[in-house]
């Protein structure tokens, strides 16, 4: 810009911050010979206003979590924390989970996939994992069990209360951290392996952290999706993705806590 229309300099001014009472330096500049004055922030207000921004954030993850039931019943017990490492294999797994934990930290591969029987805490340490990453990244979290979800989409079809497919696959595709439980938990139709494929696809090519929870180990799928020629194509393609974004995997094993006086 022309120095003769814009000149700028800045002077010690006796004004001070209302809150640390730190001088103040004013900036002052000309534009076509029209003096202005901006008096800026102090630093301290800045950060008061990022603290005052993050606490609000922070907020707003806790209500979304309450908001999915993620603070009510057992789910509000399952934090790492919480987890009881009562043999050398919950040891391990936890182990792992921090692992998993800190690689995502390091922006690595951020998928994790958990399997194993009934009643080993797999759907307790997927959801520790939501917990920390939701509060500890600011990641929008969402917990999705698979079957239901599907019956929720179908719910859509006849009764305009249930919330529409449209909003509901948003929100699926679009979660910052998801965690989809059950995949498995029972055998699929071409109609649900496809839309677990377009969920899959979709946060594969945007690379989104996903937990992913089941009773099978992924090598063990395509023959439990192996209902018509489509469906072996769709469960290889969701297969392909997952190992693509694969950072850790944890196998539980013993014998189920349900059950156990």
């Amino acid at each position: 810009m022309d120095p003769n229309t814009f000149s700028q300099f800045e002077t010690q001014s006796s004004d001070s911050c209302e809150w640390c009472a730190k001088p103040l330096t004013l900036i002052r500049f000309k534009v076509f010979q029209q003096e202005f004055t901006l008096r800026p922030a102090c630093e301290c207000r800045i950060r008061a206003q990022e603290e005052r921004e993050k606490q609000a954030l922070l907020e707003e993850l806790r209500r979304s979590m309450r908001q999915q039931g993620l603070e009510e019943g057992l789910y509000a017990h399952m934090r790492l924390e919480r987890w009881k490492k009562r043999d050398a294999s919950t040891k391990a797994a936890a182990k792992k989970l921090e692992g998993y934990l800190e690689s995502v930290r390091h922006g690595a591969k951020n998928w994790l996939y958990l399997f194993g029987g009934y009643g080993l805490g797999k759907t307790h340490l997927g959801v520790s994992a939501l917990r920390c990453l939701c509060l500890e990244r600011r990641w929008e979290p969402l917990l999705i069990r698979w079957s239901e979800y599907c019956s929720r989409i179908q719910q859509g079809w006849r009764n305009a209360n249930a919330g529409s497919e449209y909003d509901l696959w948003c929100d699926a595709i679009n979660a910052t951290v998801l965690v989809l439980d059950d995949i498995d938990k029972r055998a699929s139709s071409e109609w649900a392996l496809g839309k677990l494929f377009e969920l899959i696809d979709h946060r594969y090519l945007y690379q989104l952290p996903t937990v992913l929870i089941a009773n099978r180990g992924i090598e063990k799928l395509t023959t439990f999706w192996s209902g018509s020629e489509l469906m072996q194509d769709l469960a290889s393609a969701i297969i392909s993705r997952i190992l693509g974004q694969l950072s850790a995997v944890i196998e539980f094993s013993g014998s189920d806590f349900r059950l156990q006086a």
